[in-house]
């Protein structure tokens, strides 16, 4: 799934519209690195249908959508998504007890 994150994170972009044929639709997501291999774990291979391949595909991108590692607008547009930035972990402190005086025990 990395190589898909990387063509949207270096500019990829592509538009899912519910009106392109599955042809069409299937030309522009064949441009997108590595996503068309990803579909045989879903046992859809290049022999199946146009549409059936698209809708996988699409599938596959939904889920990376929902996992955050791309995004995706209104018009359906899958893009890059915003990165988060990363906290700046706070080096260990280790914790000191609350001062107490030693007792005696004579």
């Amino acid at each position: 799934m990395q190589q898909i994150v990387q063509w949207f994170d270096l500019g990829g972009e592509i538009q899912l519209a519910d009106t392109a044929g599955a042809g069409e639709a299937l030309k522009a997501l064949h441009s997108i690195q590595g996503l068309m291999e990803k579909l045989t774990k879903l046992n859809v291979g290049p022999k199946d249908t146009a549409e059936l391949q698209v809708s996988a595909a699409e599938f596959v991108l939904e889920g990376l959508h929902a996992h955050k590692r791309i995004g995706r607008n209104e018009e359906r547009v899958f893009s890059a998504g915003e990165k988060q930035p990363r906290h700046p972990e706070k080096p260990f402190e280790r914790e000191e007890p609350p001062y107490r005086p030693r007792r005696s025990f004579n």
